[in-house]
């Protein structure tokens, strides 16, 4: 009997500690979002798989963000370590972490702000289809920027990934979680909204209004594949997650882009009477 009590005492604390998938595959999220320059819309992101990435195991997240009759998809990789969740960029950055503490401070290395540092201000147990959720409010501190982020310990923040709310906190919030659901969690609404008002196909038109680019991500010079017989290229104009415009001298389909900051970019390319999109990441 006291082997048996002993037996159950050594695994008590593997079951307190035991570390809860984030991000199963088929999980998915709808966010209200205001994506800069195209406007209000939404954003659904979904795990679609996994896959290998220097040896890494990493979960493929496609992200839809629609907005009026413009869409742009793109894809992103995140991975799980203890309760720390990070993205592959491809290098390592942390993202947010699971099962905090009020006080304890974290460092968010893609913030675009010169101060990236937050505090978790207080927690929360929500009761969601009868299951426990954790929700952590985090305030950024040593700054003049009054900005707050909730992170759910089974959701993510509630301002979406990396390319959504780390982008510009002084602009403002720019998405607001909607519903969750995967394959163990029953969907749940956060909102009084449906969650995926507002998320359609694009039109076949927008479709031939992309052109890709190379290597992607990129960290000196961006190259644009351009179709036989495209027309000059008058202008490109960049924009942040955050809609912030960054404009380069560029009229050609190689871009000098040393000068950009890190981060996801939509960029608009003007020719001929026409406006194209690209999308790609700085590192």
């Amino acid at each position: 009997m006291k082997n048996l009590l002993l037996v159950i005492l050594i695994f008590i604390p593997f079951l307190s500690t035991a570390q809860t998938e984030f991000a199963p595959i088929g999980a998915e999220w709808h966010y209200k979002s205001f994506m800069g320059w195209l406007g209000e819309g939404v954003t659904h992101v979904q795990v679609v798989g996994d896959t290998l990435i220097d040896g890494q195991l990493c979960k493929k997240l496609h992200t839809k963000n629609r907005a009026g009759t413009n869409e742009l998809n793109y894809n992103q990789f995140i991975f799980q370590r203890g309760d720390s969740v990070f993205m592959k960029l491809p290098h390592d950055y942390f993202l947010f972490k699971n099962k905090m503490m009020v006080g304890d401070t974290l460092n968010f290395p893609l913030l675009s702000t010169p101060n990236n540092k937050f505090r978790v201000e207080y927690d929360s147990t929500l009761i969601l289809n009868g299951i426990q959720v954790k929700k952590y409010t985090l305030k950024q501190i040593e700054t003049t920027f009054d900005f707050t982020v909730d992170i759910y310990d089974k959701f993510g923040p509630e301002y979406g990934f990396v390319d959504e709310w780390l982008g510009s906190p002084w602009d403002g919030n720019d998405h607001f979680l909607r519903c969750y659901q995967d394959d163990n969690f029953t969907q749940i609404n956060l909102s009084n909204e449906d969650c995926d008002d507002g998320l359609t196909a694009a039109s076949e038109k927008l479709k031939d209004k992309y052109l890709g680019v190379f290597p992607n991500p990129a960290t000196e010079e961006l190259n644009i594949s351009l179709p036989v017989n495209f027309p000059p290229i008058q202008s490109i104009v960049f924009n942040n997650v955050s809609g912030a415009e960054c404009f380069i001298d560029a009229t050609n389909n190689q871009i000098d882009i040393r000068s950009l900051p890190a981060g996801f970019y939509i960029g608009r390319v003007r020719a001929g009477n026409e406006v194209y999109f690209i999308k790609f990441i700085k590192q």
